[in-house]
């Protein structure tokens, strides 16, 4: 074998050897993306739990609030009328507490269905992130298999490119 030949195949020897620390640097950066994107998707869904139960926390708040409100207007509603000798048991007295009662119903009806929709909005998000999440890693784990594989295609090649300067 000549000095030429000797040398090409050192190159391709030496190739091959790159190749193989490339795709292992490429790799364990990839690995490491993988970890970390598993870590801050991890934290956001805990994050978005709490979202999710302090809007329903929030929600009951505001039902026992608005709840504690309108028995004090209607309280102070009959308390006037009786404080006039009005019958609250009859005519537009009884229509007035009626009304009252049936508002602060769907007051609070509402209050409850804006709880459920922030609380689903917030899980709905959630929801989208972790989708988000799952796509994320199939990329990075395609990459890391494009890379391995490169890999070892590079380091056949330079061993077919050595072993034919080897029978020259």
């Amino acid at each position: 074998m000549d000095a030429y030949s000797s040398a090409m195949m050192s190159a391709s020897i030496g190739q091959g050897i790159g190749s193989i620390a490339s795709a292992y640097a490429s790799v364990s950066a990839i690995n490491s993306q993988i970890k970390y994107q598993r870590q801050v998707f991890e934290y956001n869904q805990k994050i978005a739990k709490m979202q999710e139960e302090d809007a329903y926390r929030r929600g009951e708040t505001a039902l026992f609030n608005y709840a504690q409100k309108a028995q004090g207007v209607f309280g102070s509603t009959r308390t006037a009328y009786a404080g006039q000798n009005v019958n609250v048991h009859k005519g537009s007295a009884r229509r007035v507490l009626e009304s009252n009662q049936d508002q602060a119903a769907q007051d609070m009806l509402t209050i409850k269905s804006n709880t459920v929709r922030e609380a689903y909005g917030i899980r709905s998000e959630s929801l989208n992130v972790s989708t988000q999440n799952i796509m994320n890693q199939i990329e990075l784990r395609g990459q890391r298999a494009s890379t391995i594989a490169t890999a070892g295609s590079n380091i056949v090649n330079s061993g077919a490119l050595a072993y034919a300067y080897s029978k020259r």
